[in-house]
């Protein structure tokens, strides 16, 4: 995993290199957007490398990383307790359910909650699709 964080950060600094050199004749914002989005990524690595050299354990900070550690620990309930995985399954459907259903319920939400709820239902989604990825293996 650390090649693979290695990578990413020396991915993301190229990137951001040649981001920069078009930013000095175009600065249109989403340019500036992935600029920062490819600074975050390199500095989430860097962060992620170090502590893993200090503590020999990842901080799971990083996207790659919060993504494999989902994935192991569902795989993990999937092998020991098979009935726990299947039921975070049917959690995972009933929580999109319900955060679909409080978004269109709008006299009660403002903007800050309502982009909460939607990072909410995306990460239910994802896990979902993670989750689907898994059953299909086993």
């Amino acid at each position: 995993m650390c090649m693979v964080l290695y990578n990413d950060r020396v991915n993301s600094y190229y990137s951001a290199k040649e981001l920069d050199a078009i930013i000095d004749s175009d600065p249109t914002f989403e340019n500036l957007n992935k600029l920062v989005t490819l600074d975050e990524r390199n500095r989430l690595s860097h962060l992620e490398l170090q502590h893993y050299e200090q503590h020999s354990e990842f901080l799971y900070k990083h996207p790659l990383l919060q993504d494999d550690k989902l994935r192991n620990e569902l795989n993990t309930l999937r092998r020991t307790d098979p009935e726990a995985f299947m039921q975070m399954l049917t959690n995972a459907k009933k929580s999109i359910d319900r955060y679909r259903s409080q978004l269109n319920n709008k006299r009660y939400s403002t903007k800050e909650e309502r982009m909460q709820k939607e990072q909410h239902i995306r990460y239910y989604t994802h896990k979902i699709a993670i989750i689907k990825e898994l059953v299909a293996q086993a």
